[in-house]
């Protein structure tokens, strides 16, 4: 799922030109996500990842909805967490559907 721009990104983890937050430290991290599907005749599916593994999912049916998926996982310096498009596709029209956040909850 590709970002433009952030509002926030404290230390740099995140690349807008990769999609990617970077964790900077070993420890637990909070991660969320929402999206609104783009009521195309296919369901939209979005995984989150870490290191290019799903660990969590969101689904929609083909109608337009809000999908939203919450996440706390330990993750290890330079683990890559990233929101992947499976299916389907996510409506933007500068209304600015799309938000991630994530952040450290406690360092190891």
């Amino acid at each position: 799922v590709p970002f433009e721009s952030t509002k926030t990104n404290v230390g740099g983890a995140f690349d807008t030109a990769t999609g990617e937050f970077t964790a900077p430290a070993a420890g637990k991290y909070f991660f969320a996500f929402s999206c609104l599907s783009s009521g195309a005749d296919v369901p939209t599916r979005v995984d989150l990842e870490v290191n290019s593994a799903p660990v969590a999912q969101t689904y929609g049916d083909i109608d337009a909805q809000t999908l939203t998926v919450h996440a706390t996982l330990q993750l290890s310096k330079d683990d890559k967490v990233r929101m992947f498009l499976v299916e389907g596709s996510v409506r933007e029209d500068g209304v600015q559907f799309t938000n991630f956040a994530g952040w450290l909850i406690e360092e190891d």
